[in-house]
């Protein structure tokens, strides 16, 4: 027995020292924040401060990395702004897990087309400029979406994928943009949990998810953090030291302090942030324990964005309905509370909306879009007027009949987009973009008629279902046999139905609100608003997720064409007040060259010009 025990100590002696002579030691125990300012060196092509990593300069970040080594955590949640780095957090899990803790790792992605994306952009540089990283994946596997590495692998897919969601066995789950997520993956059921089911096998598996939250009543960000520890990013005072969130109702929007909630004390932002080296995250949950932390973070709290940009955003969304909710999901990281549509009565919009006016175009419309539909037998189409408000004022809705297979009724399209609609005055102005429904049956008709036409701002568009789209999607070039392609923008058909039916149930002196001519040969009958709110939104549950969907009621043209005359304006931006200054500067040049004309003729009066044969 003694001897057995002097070889297998001799043994052990000779891997040592085999161990020793290839420089094979075991991993140094660390966080995964100490790995990140140990060995972390950020890209060029994906941050904005490429170079070494540090902890200081967001130092929230440190606590939601640290998370992961918890032993006592399984479940990580964090419901975040926009640029508050929480893909860098999960790029830092990986080259940790790569270096200190290796095992099979799944990153999901929206869709796949983004997991490619992420893969080309962020994982491959990060790997390529980390010398830590590029030497452990030295002679592994090495495809676009998965990576191999000793003792493990890191596969990326997208949330749209239901065959690689559901597959192999995986440790580590991590999860970006949950709220872009399709509501089903095919027809397998919530991608979220499809994926995670993967790590069942393992003892010590971790499940991540990341996201800035898009609508509160179907949000999987909201639903996961509500059952976690529910933790708030806090600072503390700079004058009188108390803990407190970073709030914007506490910000004075001229001066850009923020009040203490405890003293009443204003700082400036640079006291503010730099009061952040001595945060930390309070839990907002007592009953919750550490096995799910969650955690949420505002834009505030970021050092890559300035209060004064947050305020700017909030002046520009705040009258309407869809950018108002882009901003709070991008800035303060909260899910926004939607509307779920009550029928809105056509017959009371068409009482109470139509008004008298005075010219083709009120005097304060200063931007002109143009929706049109295409049907079998018909074209449809409404020309749209904004303020500087972002009041909607209908010009005309007309229908075009004749079949869109001959070129009879695209002639008479094309002579209609180039009128000029009058003021009061007399000025003229001219419609800035259109946007024409390439679906149906005459996708090919649309395509070539608005091939030549494009640089006169006409755009053909896709609709695209599903909610969390945001209005303009992708501008995408077709690959037609003919080479006549054209630049196809598809669209978030539920945002634009929501900004449409806000603006519907808008007073007249609200912001956003909307108007319709009184005289009815502009095409503005009781039909109209009846197939303007031909459709209801409602919620429904599949297979345990909360999705939204609209029901159409009865014929909803007017409705879809409202919407394309909207997106055209969104895909414009026009920048309102330089339009308002250049109308007043028009319209005073006019005044004076009246005032001119006018003396001329009183002078001609009073001393006719007599002329001789």
């Amino acid at each position: 027995m003694k001897d057995k025990f002097i070889v297998d100590d001799k043994k052990t002696y000779e891997l040592i020292n085999q161990l020793i002579t290839l420089n094979i030691v075991p991993p140094k125990k660390m966080t995964v924040s100490e790995w990140a300012e140990t060995y972390r060196i950020l890209s060029a092509e994906g941050s904005a401060e490429p170079g070494k990593w540090s902890n200081k300069r967001a130092p929230y970040q440190k606590y939601i990395m640290d998370a992961f080594t918890d032993k006592e955590t399984e479940e990580i949640t964090a419901m975040a702004a926009a640029q508050t780095a929480k893909t860098e957090i999960l790029l830092n899990i990986i080259g940790y897990m790569i270096t200190n803790d290796p095992g099979p790792i799944l990153l999901v992605q929206p869709t796949l087309k983004t997991g490619q994306h992420f893969s080309k952009r962020r994982v491959s540089t990060m790997f390529r400029d980390c010398p830590v990283l590029r030497e452990k994946l030295a002679g592994f596997d090495d495809s676009l979406l998965e990576k191999g590495f000793p003792g493990g692998y890191l596969t990326i897919v997208g949330a749209n994928s239901p065959n690689d969601l559901a597959s192999k066995p995986i440790r580590v789950v991590l999860l970006d943009e949950v709220d872009r997520y399709p509501g089903t993956a095919g027809t397998e059921g919530d991608p979220v949990g499809l994926a995670e089911k993967r790590t069942a096998n393992f003892y010590n598996r971790k499940k991540v998810r990341m996201s800035t939250p898009g609508l509160k009543s179907n949000s999987r960000i909201l639903k996961l953090y509500l059952n976690s520890t529910q933790e708030v990013w806090n600072v503390p005072c700079p004058k009188c030291g108390e803990y407190q969130p970073l709030e914007f109702e506490r910000l004075d929007l001229d001066t850009l302090e923020m009040a203490c909630s405890h003293c009443g004390c204003f700082s400036s932002e640079l006291e503010w942030k730099k009061a952040q080296s001595n945060g930390r995250f309070i839990s907002e949950n007592p009953n919750s324990t550490k096995f799910h932390r969650g955690f949420h973070l505002n834009a505030m709290a970021s050092p890559w964005v300035k209060w004064k940009e947050i305020v700017l955003k909030y002046n520009e969304a705040k009258d309407e309905p869809y950018e108002l909710m882009v901003w709070w999901n991008t800035y303060l990281g909260l899910p926004y509370e939607d509307e779920i549509n009550e029928d809105i009565d056509p017959e009371y919009l068409y009482k109470n909306r139509r008004i008298h006016y005075q010219a083709e175009i009120p005097d304060d419309v200063l931007f002109l879009t143009c929706g049109v539909d295409v049907q079998d037998d018909r074209l449809e189409l409404e020309v749209l007027g904004f303020n500087e408000k972002k009041q909607r004022y209908g010009i005309i809705y007309k229908v075009l009949y004749g079949d869109p297979g001959a070129n009879k009724v695209w002639n008479q399209l094309d002579e209609f987009l180039n009128r000029k609609f009058k003021y009061l005055s007399g000025e003229v102005l001219g419609i800035a973009c259109t946007f024409i429904d390439t679906g149906g049956h005459h996708t090919e008709e649309v395509y070539d008629f608005v091939h030549a036409r494009e640089w006169k701002n006409i755009h053909g568009i896709k609709g695209i279902g599903g909610s969390g789209r945001t209005v303009i999607n992708t501008v995408k070039k077709t690959n037609r046999e003919n080479g006549n392609d054209i630049a196809l923008i598809s669209l978030g058909v539920n945002s634009l139905k929501d900004i449409t039916y806000s603006s519907l149930r808008r007073e007249k002196d609200e912001n956003g609100c909307c108007f319709y001519p009184e005289d009815i040969s502009r095409g503005y009958g009781i039909k109209y608003f009846e197939s303007v709110t031909g459709e209801k939104k409602q919620t429904k549950v599949v297979r345990g997720v909360t999705t939204i969907e609209w029901i159409k009621l009865r014929a909803n043209e007017a409705l879809d064409i409202r919407n394309y005359a909207t997106a055209a304006m969104i895909y414009m931006n026009p920048n309102f007040e330089n339009l308002k200054k250049m109308n007043r500067e028009k319209l005073l040049q006019l005044s004076e060259h009246k005032q001119v004309v006018k003396k001329i003729k009183n002078r001609n009066d009073l001393h006719p010009v007599k002329y001789s044969t």
